[in-house]
């Protein structure tokens, strides 16, 4: 027999992928529960459980026939296939979206392998008794482990990075005949394990009911995993992915290549409007294009964007960058959160400088007293960074008086007040901490602005929509937790009094 053997994936692993180890380890450990009672055959878990078969009688059995599998090789290769293909979805799209998957296609390609066999076996007929009691077999006892759910991320990857390659070794009957190749994603979902899944599924599994693989289980996993890819965009994330490694390629070409990879990064903006890194690639080669307006209007939209984000590090860059090329400011609340990330950083010369280009901004506008809030704390932090970086209290002690002297009496002085009157046993005037924020800095919870906010008058249960849908679905999901629960519980009971030999195995 042909076959190929992927062992590993050109996409890189920038982090360690936990939901799939976490997958990979129930799997593991409940075959290591299961193995004492199907010594024999695996067969002998029905006899006790029942929650290996799928049927329409009892929904929850689809899904937890995934985590059961027969012996050591079909759990090794459908988890070792399971991580090849899922571990890159999860570090580029996240662990909600890989469980959310692994729930849909468990589900979905159970029924998909019990209502293909069904319908097989109603335009089929075979005057082999044999044939038709494994098709009734089939139908109303079904199968376990997660080849489904397998077959699912392998779709989903061939959405997101079809332009990707595996590395592995084409074998024929056991005996690689290769060394070594990359071999495209879509040769080896589409070409080999599909074709072969629909071969052997109509041949083999529909007409015959001969063969003991599930690969209509297969195909129904394929589904789901295609249409769960397309659901959440992964075809125009791969197309954006592709404009940004041209365009990466593009920038290190001479004479022309800030021109291309300008209009290549637009492209990829357009498939992805808040991507933060695009927004601040842009910026950078707008810069180097001397198109500076369109640059410092991308460098807003980057630092925004990265905000939401919470990307940290990349934000810091991304300002100090936009402050040093086109003095960037922002007369809100939000750059007092810049500069606390850019001390939070150790960047204080740079926020020391942002500070007083602000202050200046705000006076020039005459804006001290409908900004006096925004004012006050900039004041403060500045005062700060005198205090604790440049070690000159003197000065420091100077910026708060004026402030006094300009705003008598405000209730945000109220602590530099108390603190200039005790002041004498501490080394610092103030005790503040960036990386724990408080006063004076400030915390954006919310990226819209108040004013922003529309408040309707309407009923309850219309403006906590997203309150009722999850009240609904936890409803819905409930029976479920509690049933694996007890499913758990039941396995470890059962194998530990099998093992003390107080149950016939």
């Amino acid at each position: 027999m042909i076959g190929i053997l992927p062992f590993t994936t050109e996409v890189e692993l920038k982090k360690l992928p936990k939901a799939t180890l976490t997958f990979i380890l129930i799997c593991s450990l409940v075959h290591i529960v299961t193995w004492r009672i199907s010594t024999n055959s695996w067969y002998a878990l029905d006899n006790w459980f029942d929650l290996t078969a799928y049927d329409f009688a009892f929904p929850f059995t689809a899904l937890s026939c995934i985590f059961i599998h027969g012996d050591f090789y079909h759990i090794f290769f459908n988890m070792f296939f399971l991580f090849i293909f899922a571990a890159p979805l999860e570090v580029m799209e996240g662990r909600r979206k890989f469980w959310i998957l692994v729930f849909i296609s468990a589900i979905f390609s159970s029924y998909f392998q019990t209502f293909a066999v069904w319908m097989f076996s109603l335009y089929t007929h075979s005057a082999d008794p044999i044939i038709e009691w494994r098709k009734q077999y089939q139908i109303y006892f079904g199968g376990i482990g997660a080849s489904g759910v397998v077959s699912a991320f392998a779709m989903a990857y061939l959405v997101r990075f079809w332009r990707k390659r595996l590395w592995g070794y084409v074998y024929f009957f056991g005996i690689p005949v290769t060394k070594v190749i990359p071999i495209p994603a879509w040769v080896m979902v589409l070409g080999y394990w599909l074709s072969k899944d629909l071969y052997y599924g109509i041949f083999y599994q529909g007409l015959y009911a001969s063969g003991g693989v599930g690969h209509f289980c297969h195909l129904g996993g394929d589904l789901a995993g295609l249409v769960l890819a397309f659901y959440w965009g992964f075809h125009k994330k791969h197309k954006r992915d592709y404009y940004l490694e041209h365009a990466q390629d593009l920038v290190k070409a001479p004479i022309t290549g800030n021109r291309a990879a300008y209009k290549t990064y637009q492209q990829a903006l357009e498939l992805d409007p808040e991507n933060g890194a695009i927004l601040l690639a842009l910026a950078r080669v707008g810069f180097d294009l001397s198109r500076n307006q369109d640059s410092r209007e991308y460098y807003r939209k980057a630092v925004l964007a990265l905000t939401r984000e919470q990307d940290e590090s990349e934000l810091v860059l991304a300002y100090q960058e936009a402050v040093e090329r086109h003095h960037l400011i922002f007369l809100s609340e939000r750059q007092l959160e810049l500069v606390r990330l850019l001390l939070k950083a150790g960047k204080w010369k740079s926020a020391e400088n942002i500070l007083n280009h602000l202050c200046r901004e705000i006076e020039a506008r005459n804006l001290k007293q409908t900004q006096n809030s925004l004012y006050l704390r900039a004041k403060l932090i500045l005062a700060w960074i005198l205090d604790h970086y440049e070690k000159d209290l003197q000065q420091t002690v100077a910026v708060i008086q004026k402030l006094l002297a300009d705003f008598p009496d405000h209730p945000l002085l109220k602590y530099p007040k108390e603190r200039l009157a005790n002041y004498g046993e501490e080394n610092e005037l103030f005790r503040f901490n960036p990386a724990r924020p408080g006063f004076p800095f400030s915390v954006l919870k919310n990226p819209i602005a108040k004013h922003a906010r529309i408040k309707l008058k309407l009923s309850w249960y219309r403006v906590r929509r997203g309150f009722m849908t999850k009240f609904a679905l936890g409803l819905l999901l409930s029976p479920i937790v509690l049933i694996f629960v007890l499913w758990v519980l039941v396995i470890l009971i059962s194998a530990i009094l099998g093992l003390l030999g107080r149950m016939p195995i």
